[in-house]
């Protein structure tokens, strides 16, 4: 059943007043739009465009305005979105131009330093053992949905229209669990190390 249409006037003034609810509610409805709209029009792969569009939803809520249609709020949306976009274009480029001058040679490396970096020390065979351990550990432990998830995204490869098609959900849900699912990992793996330091 679809999900009752957005009141753009009551949600941006939630939002505007600090309600996390009304924010989390913007972003589940307008995420694929945005997405689509970005990956359609830059042409970036998945990954740059979602980076895109989470950045565009960030700027969106400390720059939210009261906004009185949803007409109004998704042109308005779709223009923080591509601005963004343009800044990653613009922060690209720099970088590009920051590179060929390393290449150049204005830029210095110290090549003993990689040398040293190159190689590989048991305590970070060790670490990486550990940490593989633990994540086998806490995959035994979660519900079959958050496993097939990750293993459709990450060991498979999916993307998220691929992940969301074989699960029956849209590319923005399954964003959006992955990144709960991911926080939830993360938090469990800090919590865990600093008990053992």
């Amino acid at each position: 059943m679809p999900s009752p249409p957005l009141d753009a006037r009551m949600l941006t003034r939630e939002i505007i007043a600090g309600n996390t609810d009304a924010f989390a509610a913007l972003y589940e409805a307008k995420f694929d739009m945005l997405y689509t709209a970005i990956k359609h029009s830059t042409g970036f792969d998945e990954s740059r465009s979602l980076d895109i569009v989470q950045d565009a939803m960030l700027r969106a809520i400390r720059k939210m305005k009261p906004i009185d249609t949803t007409a109004e709020l998704d042109a308005w949306l779709l223009r923080v979105a591509r601005t963004t976009a343009l800044d990653s274009l613009r922060q690209e480029r720099r970088r590009r131009a920051r590179e060929r001058g390393a290449a150049q040679g204005l830029v210095r490396t110290d090549s003993s330093n990689s040398r040293t970096n190159a190689s590989v020390s048991r305590t970070q065979v060790d670490d990486l053992e550990g940490r593989s351990a633990w994540l086998v550990r806490t995959m035994s432990g979660l519900d079959r949905t958050s496993v097939e998830l990750l293993e459709l995204r990450f060991r498979a490869g999916l993307t998220l229209e691929e992940t969301g098609r074989r699960l029956g959900i849209k590319p923005g849900a399954v964003h959006g669990r992955l990144a709960r699912l991911l926080t939830r990992l993360r938090a469990q793996a800090e919590k865990e190390e600093s008990h053992d330091a």
